[in-house]
């Protein structure tokens, strides 16, 4: 009764082959949808201390690219790769490398961030974990971290003026935008 049971329930062989192979390109479309989830830019981060880093994110919070901005950057940086990695670990390891390089220390300890995702509310949480990561790296150093944030609208507002005022005073894009509003919101400097 039992093998008469198993015999109904053996698949024929030629069944089997024709689900393979309808399965194996679903797999392949499955993976590739992946991979450009993986690859695909939602968030953009800027560091800017001197050195200044740009650090893209995937919808993961997974790591595409570090990018040195300037040459102190690329000392930071070196030749670590960063792709696929949490965002946390990234901020880890570019911040500890900064300490290590003597980029951050106790007498220069300020830290620039501008988090770029055009869903705010995950603008704002990236923003929330890389401070924090930020923050517990350096306190761990022993540095007491000034930590400034902005938007990134603010960097968009008036690029052209921008752009001139980097140049002009040979900082990043990122900084120039910072110092901009700070003047335009406190006239007497």
């Amino acid at each position: 009764n039992n093998l008469k049971l198993i015999k109904r329930l053996t698949i024929s062989p030629s069944i089997m082959k024709a689900t393979l192979s309808l399965s194996i390109p679903l797999l392949l479309v499955s993976a590739g949808n992946y991979v450009a989830f993986a690859e695909q830019v939602a968030t953009t981060i800027l560091l800017d201390v001197n050195p200044s880093i740009e650090i893209t994110v995937n919808k993961i919070d997974e790591v595409i690219e570090v990018k040195a901005l300037n040459e102190d950057a690329e000392t930071v940086i070196e030749d670590m790769d960063f792709e696929g990695v949490d965002v946390e670990v990234a901020m880890h390891v570019i911040v500890g490398s900064m300490v290590r390089n003597g980029y951050i220390d106790e007498a220069k300890n300020a830290v620039l961030v501008t988090v770029e995702n055009e869903d705010n509310a995950k603008q704002q949480e990236l923003e929330r974990v890389v401070t924090s990561e930020i923050n517990d790296r350096l306190v761990v150093a022993g540095i007491a971290p000034i930590i400034f944030t902005q938007d990134a609208a603010v960097k968009k507002a008036d690029i052209a003026s921008v752009k001139a005022f980097a140049k002009e005073h040979d900082i990043s894009l990122n900084k120039a935008a910072f110092i901009q509003k700070i003047l335009k919101e406190n006239k007497e400097l």
